[in-house]
């Protein structure tokens, strides 16, 4: 048994973060912490254990956190080099998708009315970029790494013909790609070239294929809403059928990998969802808790877990708790949640499962760390500790 310490290091785009983690004995046993953050800023801490553990436990959690950052591109090279030095590295293409801040629903309507931004549908899929030569196409994931492209796909490229090499950026909702951006035609790369130049390319494309996805599945071209009018029918038709969520561009911005530190372009809105849960589990090896709803005929049923800040305590067993989530699986989980806080003003019946809002029908549930642009998935590419959105 032996003490061990690691420091991890991300650059992408915009990012240049740390992240370090201890596996360090206290009292009778073995804890996990951990400090992350942008490199040269103060960093934020906390632990992975809350109580000192048997050192097996313990070293099972730490080879967790650092498996996890490796995973998602971290790597032990100062100079941030993405999937640097593990056994990812063969798979990293070096192509990278640009992704996307949240605005709150406070802000969306001056994005609505501005005639300087675009919208588009936020779809529930698997971020995937397609890279194709006249050796072969692929399919990229968020973090880079060359992922199968399905053959529903693959036939769609080969029948348009499109000029190549290309590049495309879109979600793979089951087996249909519903392509929201071209960075690459016919060699010349576009990523400097305004977005409304590039979503004139999409909207020929479109024209080719046709304006709607078809049954058995393969390229789509999504549409933009261009008016306030276009942009508010768009809004309201996502909401009424419990679409994910609305995404804004800006028309003349470039295609920068990567998020930025704040703000940006390109903008996500999630039609998102509150409840309040019972804590029915407490998870000792991570700051998660185990939550339930009361069903009809009054007994507990779980809807998995949600991951506590490190800013916030830990709340006990019984309590009630708000949580925001996207939407819940039935006789599952929920999607992307994130702890609110305790509530000691409410009853138990308010954990009541008539409150949650579930999935819509012809989604798809995301893969780990597989979000982006109109995308689905992990909200935190680069791997702080915000893990109750995964």
């Amino acid at each position: 048994m032996q003490a061990e310490q690691i420091s991890l290091y991300y650059r992408d785009g915009g990012s240049d973060k740390v992240y370090h983690a201890q596996l360090e004995q206290k009292d009778e046993g073995w804890v996990v912490n951990f400090q992350y953050g942008r490199r040269g800023a103060a960093l934020q801490s906390g632990s992975k254990t809350a109580k000192p553990l048997a050192f097996a436990k313990a070293k099972v959690a730490y080879d967790k956190i650092v498996n996890e950052k490796l995973g998602k591109g971290y790597s032990p090279g100062a100079d941030g080099a993405l999937f640097q030095g593990n056994s990812l590295e063969g798979r990293f293409t070096g192509i990278v998708p640009q992704l996307l801040n949240a605005i709150e629903e406070s802000e969306v309507a001056r994005y609505l009315a501005d005639e300087r931004w675009i919208a588009q549908e936020k779809f529930d899929g698997h971020r995937r970029l397609v890279r194709a030569t006249a050796e072969e196409a692929v399919g990229i994931n968020r973090r880079g790494l060359a992922v199968p492209l399905i053959q529903e796909i693959a036939d769609d490229l080969a029948r348009l013909g499109l000029e190549l090499p290309l590049t495309l950026d879109g979600e793979q909702v089951g087996n249909v790609f519903a392509m929201f951006d071209i960075l690459e035609a016919g060699g010349q790369d576009l990523r400097e070239t305004p977005l409304e130049q590039r979503l004139a390319l999409l909207g020929a494309v479109r024209e080719r294929i046709g304006a709607a996805p078809r049954p058995a599945g393969g390229i789509y071209a999504v549409r933009s809403a261009q008016s306030r009018d276009e942009k508010q029918a768009l809004f309201d038709s996502l909401r009424e059928r419990n679409g994910e969520g609305i995404v804004f561009k800006e028309r003349g911005s470039r295609y920068v990998p990567g998020r930025p530190a704040s703000s940006g372009h390109h903008l996500k809105y999630k039609f998102v969802a509150d409840g309040t849960f019972k804590v029915a589990a407490l998870n000792p090896t991570r700051r998660s808790v185990g939550l339930a709803v009361l069903d009809e005929a009054g007994t507990w049923r779980p809807i998995g877990n949600v991951t506590i800040p490190s800013n916030q305590e830990i709340p006990a067993l019984e309590d009630l708790v708000d949580v925001s989530y996207l939407y819940a699986f039935p006789g599952g989980s929920l999607f992307q949640p994130q702890y609110k806080g305790k509530r000691d003003d409410l009853a138990p019946a308010a954990a009541s499962m008539a409150q949650l809002k579930y999935k819509p029908a012809g989604g798809e549930e995301n893969e780990g760390g597989d979000e982006g642009g109109n995308e689905g998935g992990n909200e935190n590419p680069a791997g702080d500790e915000r893990e109750g959105r995964a």
